[in-house]
């Protein structure tokens, strides 16, 4: 499935780039300050983290169901936070080669 990520600039919108990798909708998106990256959360069960640049994929994220938001890490950039409905938050450290992570629990 081909994702476009559209940017608002001077009082228009304009088309930033095309994303291609997901086997399903995409519940979310997001992209860093300084736009080199961008991830996504998609109902394929994955999150995806993008060049920003070039729209290539650099890591996908497993999940057991679907990943409904994702966001940057305010506190570090470098983290990924992932929400699914399995009902806790994944954060990955996208800098790591397999994208190491910690789970938090929802209840």
């Amino acid at each position: 499935m081909r994702f476009y990520l559209i940017g608002y600039f001077h009082e228009t919108f304009c088309r930033i780039g095309s994303f291609i990798g997901h086997k399903g909708a995409v519940w979310g998106a997001t992209i860093t300050g300084n736009a080199e990256l961008a991830a996504t959360a998609g109902s394929d069960f994955t999150a995806k983290l993008w060049d920003a640049n070039t729209g290539a994929e650099l890591q996908t994220f497993e999940h057991k169901h679907i990943v409904r938001s994702v966001d940057f890490s305010s506190i570090n950039k470098e983290w990924l936070l992932t929400g699914s409905n399995e009902k806790l938050i994944k954060i990955y450290d996208v800098t790591a080669p397999t994208g190491l992570f910690v789970y938090l629990f929802i209840y």
